[in-house]
């Protein structure tokens, strides 16, 4: 029983990495919206798991685009 309870202490942190890094490096958000958005094709799924990943890669991809204007406008100044 002891080893199950490690095992399930080391997937939710495992999980809360990942989850930490597709809010952190935008690519890594993409590719999880990507996916999701890939499979909902496939496999029947709610409505609002679609919605959740439209939005989170309206959010990245803008962010991107947000960052790249950033940068173009420091160095082109």
């Amino acid at each position: 029983m002891k080893s199950s309870e490690n095992r399930f202490t080391s997937e939710d942190l495992k999980f809360s990495v990942l989850v930490l890094l597709s809010y952190i490096v935008p690519v890594v958000g993409i590719g999880f919206s990507s996916y999701v958005l890939i499979y909902s094709k496939t496999h029947p799924v709610d409505r609002w798991i679609r919605k959740l990943a439209v939005i989170a890669l309206i959010m990245q991809l803008l962010m991107i685009s947000l960052a790249a204007v950033g940068w173009a406008a420091w160095n082109f100044s």
